[in-house]
């Protein structure tokens, strides 16, 4: 009689979890996604901003370049939450990478047919903003997206760093060379102009 006693009450914890094994399963709730479509509507004019200050090429095409490799990633960038950082580093990689081509491709006009006349300098009818802007032109895109992270997005140096990929120490470093190549440009050209005026 025990053991039918064992033997029924082993069923019987058998069933109860065979039935709970049977039951519906319920996943785990996952955060809301955003549709990349929409995340694009809402972040498009903005990386197209960023895309311009960064570099000098066609901001557009650097947006859908950085759009186009993030497409077949979007759910795990969605999921990270580090799509803006993978987008923003994709358009500095591209302008990088578009620089160093280009850097190696430089025409040089001969010098003996250059006219020797003085030219009337080109910066004397532009605001103080214009002159900074092309300044910046001139920096590499390394230091031009960090200076353009920290001053115009407002970014902290942490953020700069993910953005750029690369460690926080660097980011500091290429907005540090920007700005003191910036001052020497800008005292060159102060020493020019009063340099001139005496003349």
């Amino acid at each position: 009689m025990c053991g039918g006693l064992q033997r029924n009450a082993a069923r019987s914890r058998t069933s109860s979890v065979s039935s709970v094994n049977l039951g519906t399963v319920h996943p785990k709730p996952r955060t809301p996604q955003v549709d990349f479509s929409e995340w694009v509507a809402a972040r498009g004019a903005a990386l197209q901003r960023f895309a311009r200050l960064v570099s000098d090429q066609e901001a557009a095409d650097l947006v859908q370049e950085a759009l186009s490799r993030a497409y077949p990633r979007w759910q795990k960038l969605a999921e990270s939450g580090s799509a803006e950082a993978y987008v923003r580093r994709s358009i500095v990689n591209a302008s990088v990478s578009a620089w160093r081509k280009d850097r190696r491709l430089v025409a040089v006009a001969d010098p003996s047919v250059l006219p020797h006349a003085v030219q009337e300098d080109p910066a004397s009818g532009l605001g103080d903003a214009e002159v900074a802007w092309r300044l910046c032109l001139e920096l590499p895109p390394q230091q031009r997206a960090a200076v353009v992270l920290r001053f115009y997005e407002d970014l902290s140096f942490a953020q700069i760093a993910e953005t750029l990929d690369c460690p926080e120490s660097t980011a500091r470093s290429h907005v540090h060379r920007a700005l003191s190549t910036l001052r020497r440009r800008l005292d060159a050209a102060g020493a020019d102009e009063l340099g001139g005026s005496h003349e």
